[in-house]
């Protein structure tokens, strides 16, 4: 990587360089983001949505046992694979995104207006047909010392800890040079695993030992707290950050507060519901409530609506058509006061549907499956509808005549 690039990837978070002292006591930054899209997108409007262009890549053809034709490579730190449909129709066109920690800081400097992570994911969801998301990294830099990693790990240790979401496997892992004068020089928590993964652990003694960076003097602590998100939990953050609902830093807080909580031991008292929570823990939480991310899945959500109007519904809403006979204008305006009335859960079940092409072609399958059933009977009807038609002009022809 060029010393050039460097300078405007190695910056701790959001829109601020390595190099600028004015940083506030927490900062929050997205810190990875890897996602497939439907068709070739790489020349038609993801280069220039990235600030770059094709030359900037490093491209390299893939081989034929790979699952994609071409990988595209930017300083190692925005890679980029591609596909087309194959003769055979055996393959759909797809491209994989994936930029790092470095990438993140490299687009947030290149954003100008007041660009954020709320508009870049909006003109992603917007401008391409997401196929599915990998990975969101979203993290928080500590630059005062609100968590002490051994307290972490320790708190572990004692089982002074409790996970209303069920975590319950960690590990610690520490650092070090037998010739160096520190005997310790970077540590790193990790708790969860799976979709939802926390990680602890020392910036500043990663970037100066690891990647032999060149710190500010003023930095004299800076420790990272990072939740790594895959699959549906890294889609439910996306939107949550699209739509704006929540600063990315008290994002990340109130995941925390979902899944996490340390504990004062009591001596007396076994049972963890009633032991106290860390002071240090509540400060640096600052109030927040905790954000869990599940999204109902649409064979339940979407599906399961669709079900209940037809089963449930149908004759009900054909009995007020028949009685009020008024071309359909009572059931529109139905409509039209259920949305108004649609709360957020419900703007998140029309998102995540409109956003997924793969639940949505599985909707549409189930919707076509079902709507077989009942052909026959609306062929019937509509046949019945048609002999009253002719029926009826047959006997205006005649008093005409």
């Amino acid at each position: 990587m060029s010393k050039e690039i460097q300078n405007l990837v190695s910056g701790g978070y959001s829109n601020t360089p390595l190099h600028s002292t004015k940083r506030n006591a927490l900062e929050a930054c997205v810190d990875w983001f890897s996602a497939t899209f439907h068709e070739n997108i790489f020349l038609n409007g993801l280069c220039a949505m990235l600030h770059l262009s094709i030359t900037d890549f490093e491209c390299k053809e893939l081989a034929k046992t790979n699952e994609y034709d071409w990988l595209y490579n930017y300083s190692g730190i925005i890679t980029i694979m591609t596909r087309n449909d194959n003769s055979q129709k055996t393959k759909q066109a797809l491209t994989h995104v994936d930029i790092k920690g470095q990438g993140c800081r490299f687009l947030e400097n290149n954003w100008r207006d007041g660009m954020t992570w709320v508009d870049f994911f909006n003109n992603l969801k917007s401008s391409f047909s997401l196929h599915h998301i990998t990975r969101l990294d979203i993290a928080i830099d500590d630059y005062k010392g609100f968590l002490n990693i051994n307290t972490l790990h320790r708190k572990l240790r004692l089982k002074h800890f409790r996970s209303s979401a069920g975590i319950r496997s960690w590990r610690y892992i520490e650092s070090g040079d037998i010739q160096n004068f520190q005997e310790i020089d970077g540590q790193t928590l990790y708790l969860g695993k799976g979709d939802v993964e926390f990680r602890f652990y020392d910036k500043k003694g990663q970037l100066i030992t690891n990647q032999k960076i060149n710190l500010d003097p003023t930095i004299t602590f800076w420790n990272r707290y990072e939740i790594q998100l895959r699959q549906d939990r890294a889609l439910a953050v996306m939107h949550m950050i699209s739509q704006d609902r929540l600063e990315v830093g008290e994002l990340v807080r109130s995941v925390m507060c979902e899944y996490l909580t340390f504990l004062v031991e009591h001596k007396t008292d076994k049972n963890k519901s009633r032991w106290a929570v860390c002071s240090w823990w509540s400060q640096f939480l600052n109030g927040v409530s905790g954000t869990k991310l599940t999204m109902q899945p649409l064979e339940k959500s979407v599906y399961r609506t669709q079900n209940w109007i037809e089963k449930q519904v149908s004759v009900s809403l054909a009995i007020l058509d028949e009685c009020l006979n008024d071309n359909g204008y009572y059931v529109k305006s139905l409509i039209a006061d259920g949305q108004r009335r649609m709360t957020k859960q419900h703007r998140q079940m029309i998102d995540q549907f409109r956003v997924s092409e793969n639940y949505r072609q599985t909707i549409k399958d189930q919707v076509r499956k079902e709507s077989q059933k009942i052909r026959p009977k609306l062929g019937t009807i509509q046949s019945m509808e048609a002999s009253e038609r002719n029926w009826a002009n047959f006997q205006q022809a005649q008093v005409n005549h």
